[in-house]
């Protein structure tokens, strides 16, 4: 199965960085700013998808043939090489856990910018408990997120 992506504009009350998060297609800005911006859409076919990897730098391109330049670093046509069927569907299987992973991300930052203020607010010594903990654990949270994106990427498990 598939997983079809698309970026779609809107805008949200989320901070901007939650907002620029990848929406799956068919996601709308919900008027409810708790709801998520991702949306699962799952093609019932099997797709064969056809990868090409930048020799030089990496980047991951979709499609039936490379494209004429890399858009990240430049590189002709030539320094494309098509990745084989069983490296191009680990990729493919692995992007949607990959977007979840960058959501957690953006959330903890987002909680860690949240007990910040807590913190500074220094209501009484309760809050002020409350909000160095909640700090300390999305800190954790974070740097695993970003070892597992870190695993990933050395298991070609990104693109």
């Amino acid at each position: 199965m598939r997983l079809v992506v698309q970026v779609l504009p809107g805008r949200c009350d989320w901070s901007q960085e939650t907002a620029d998060v990848l929406r799956f297609q068919g996601t709308t800005c919900p008027g409810d700013t708790r709801a998520s911006p991702l949306k699962i859409l799952k093609k019932k076919e099997a797709v064969s998808v056809i990868l090409w990897r930048c020799t030089v730098c990496g980047f991951i391109h979709d499609g039936e043939n490379p494209p004429e330049k890399c858009p990240k670093c430049g590189a002709p046509a030539e320094k494309f090489e098509k990745l084989p069927e069983e490296k191009a569907s680990l990729v493919e299987r692995s992007r949607y856990s990959n977007l979840l992973h960058a959501r957690l991300l953006v959330l903890a930052n987002e909680m860690t910018a949240l007990a910040e203020k807590g913190i500074q607010d220094n209501l009484d010594p309760g809050c002020l408990d409350v909000f160095k903990k909640a700090k300390a654990a999305t800190h954790i949270i974070g740097q695993m997120v970003k070892a597992e994106i870190q695993s990933h990427m050395n298991k070609g498990k990104w693109g």
